[in-house]
């Protein structure tokens, strides 16, 4: 049957931090805990350990002003003196869980991770204390539910907490170039990725054309990132050649139209802009080159530099 069933107890209509909490879990009761916190901007639920998101497609602040994903933010959930009780449901709850789980696993007695919430997994032997215990986020949903932001506000918080203080922005590579710190090239894959790998759809304007698996490294002993690698996967090769109205292909191309600098397009033979290509379906309007891909390339051309690519490299 599709019908609902009825709300029961007034607990169903306050809107709770965890849906686990509500007296009759009810497929009419989880959607209007939703709804209720999504109407007061509270776009960020609790099933257990898990995080329910709704995508609210503008940004949000708190009452003092402050962006939800401000440092202030980062720091309420990273320090030890907030109580659990305190911590509203959010993406920077769910990445130091998973952060401090990593690093408590390598001290004698403690375990961290999923491992207090499933029983399942306290069963002996399951892990070795004074082993590194990998911990894992897994983000989902449908096109346009917000994974790839919620991807790059999990990796800014790791990176930020992790990152000391006194480490300078850049440093000098082995063969003499001037790189951007560990922490910061981490962050500058992912608009690289985008650009590369997404594309406007119907539905989305920043679509992942493909699947991604970020694997990030940690000093255990220091507790900072000493490493990244990025696999990447299933990506639509279709959408180069074939876009269907109020569509694009990949971003890149049109910030390389929208780049400004007419010695390039030159050299690369696109004065004749989008509608001049049939792989961009030679369209202009909405389909094509858009305002914001400018200020996009200005990003794309500063993550390249960041990861230690010139200017020769970049345009190689």
């Amino acid at each position: 049957s599709n019908t609902l069933v009825a709300l029961k107890s007034p607990d169903d209509y306050v809107g709770v931090d965890d849906c686990l909490h509500l007296p009759d879990i009810s497929e009419a009761s989880l959607l209007h805990t939703l709804k209720v916190r999504f109407k007061r901007e509270d776009i960020y639920t609790s099933a257990g350990p898990i995080l329910i998101s709704v995508n609210p497609y503008k940004s949000l602040f708190r009452p003092d002003g402050e962006s939800i994903y401000s440092e202030d933010e980062m720091l309420f959930y990273r320090t030890k003196q907030s109580t659990y009780e305190e911590k509203r449901p959010h993406l920077f709850e769910i990445a130091d869980r998973a952060y401090s789980a990593l690093m408590d696993s390598v001290k004698e007695g403690q375990s961290g991770g999923i491992e207090n919430e499933d029983p399942v997994l306290l069963m002996e032997d399951h892990h070795v204390p004074g082993k590194v215990q990998n911990q894992s986020i897994i983000i989902s949903g449908e096109s346009g539910a917000g994974k790839t932001e919620a991807t790059k506000i999990i990796m800014k918080f790791l990176a930020s907490i992790t990152r000391k203080a006194d480490k300078p922005s850049f440093i000098t590579s082995p063969d003499g170039k001037m790189i951007a710190a560990l922490e910061d090239r981490v962050l500058s894959s992912n608009p690289l990725l985008e650009s590369f790998g997404n594309a406007q759809t119907l539905r989305n304007d920043n679509s992942s054309r493909f699947g991604k698996f970020i694997h990030i490294n940690f000093d255990t002993l220091q507790g900072a990132i000493s490493g990244a690698t990025i696999s990447n996967y299933l990506l639509e090769k279709t959408r180069i050649t074939t876009q269907v109205e109020g569509e694009r292909n990949y971003h890149v191309f049109y910030q390389l139209l929208a780049s400004g600098d007419d010695q390039l397009i030159e050299e690369l033979g696109l004065k004749e802009g989008a509608e001049g290509f049939r792989y961009l379906g030679n369209r202009s309007g909405n389909s094509g080159v858009q305002p914001k891909d400018a200020t996009n390339y200005a990003e794309t051309k500063l993550c390249l530099k960041s990861i230690g690519l010139d200017e020769r490299q970049q345009k190689a």
